[in-house]
């Protein structure tokens, strides 16, 4: 992780995902059929690294969005932090997760719609062309909202910091210096907090614990990186633990 550089891709993608990109693949049977909750957490449990974007997504289209104002979006989103996926690609994997549903303007799925071929007269001849699809949006679902609203990443940080327990203040240091003016680079963070003697064995370095508190929202790469109000509500909680100890 480190700032402009490429996102990686998880290491297991869903088969459903894969059908959803490849039209040779199929559903076998030893498949497994899920809900369209257990889609949805499998995508953001695999993609760890993108899961920020997908929910982002997911946010932004509560209300229908069309293909437009959706790349704006994206493009935004990932302006400082390049991946390989285009809205298009996000798109794809939310709708095979049925995250989000691809409609019509009136709210009619895509899937439904008949587009009904038309006759083409070209040099004195009459050809079948297909017809035109209407314009597409995208709206999230009823589940694509659920796991919007059961995503608590300050629990998910509190949880870390209950478990790393002899690291809480390596996570401290880190928040408080991109809690500054500008934010503070890599190379500045890992200059001071990779000097700490708790990281010597078993040994870590300051990008295990950014990983953490990037991935949970607590840190914003904006051309450095800095502290997000997420992470400030996770450093007041690690000030508070340091108060009962």
């Amino acid at each position: 992780m480190s700032g402009g550089r490429n996102v990686p891709l998880t290491r297991y993608v869903p088969p459903y995902i894969l059908i959803s990109f490849k039209k040779g693949i199929r559903m076998t049977d030893d498949m497994p059929v899920q809900a369209p909750s257990e889609k949805i957490k499998d995508l953001l449990d695999n993609m760890i690294p993108l899961k920020r974007n997908f929910l982002s997504i997911l946010e932004f289209c509560k209300e229908p969005k069309n293909y437009g104002q959706l790349d704006e979006f994206v493009a935004e989103m990932q302006s400082n932090r390049r991946t390989v996926y285009t809205a298009a690609n996000y798109c794809q994997m939310l709708v095979a997760a049925e995250a989000l549903l691809k409609i019509t303007e009136d709210g009619t799925p895509f899937d439904e719609v008949s587009i009904e071929p038309v006759e083409v007269k070209r040099d004195g001849q009459v050809f079948v062309e297909p017809g035109t699809p209407p314009p597409a949006f995208w709206r999230t679902t009823e589940a694509g909202c659920r796991a919007i609203e059961d995503d608590k990443p300050i629990e998910a940080l509190r949880n870390i910091f209950e478990k790393e327990i002899r690291y809480l203040g390596v996570f401290q240091q880190i928040l408080e210096l991109c809690d500054q003016e500008g934010g503070i680079s890599i190379a500045e963070i890992k200059q001071v907090v990779n000097q700490d003697p708790v990281l010597e064995y078993p040994a870590k370095t300051a990008q295990f614990f950014m990983d953490y508190l990037d991935r949970n929202g607590a840190l914003l790469w904006d051309k450095n990186w800095k502290i997000t109000a997420l992470g400030r509500e996770a450093l007041a909680f690690l000030h508070a633990k340091g108060g009962e100890s």
